[in-house]
């Protein structure tokens, strides 16, 4: 099995609700190319603790 790892830098300008739009669309993309059996994708994680 392989795994793919891609990383996006989304400038601060962005909307939140573009993100998601734009996530859900690469999602769809990936599920239907062949060979693809999944995908995952999340929000920013910085790290940070609260």
């Amino acid at each position: 099995m392989l795994r793919h790892i891609v990383l996006l830098q989304i400038g601060d300008g962005v909307l939140a609700a573009q993100i998601t739009d734009l996530l859900e669309e690469l999602s769809q993309v990936a599920l239907e190319t062949p060979g693809i059996l999944a995908f995952a994708a999340g929000p920013k994680n910085t790290g940070k603790r609260a």
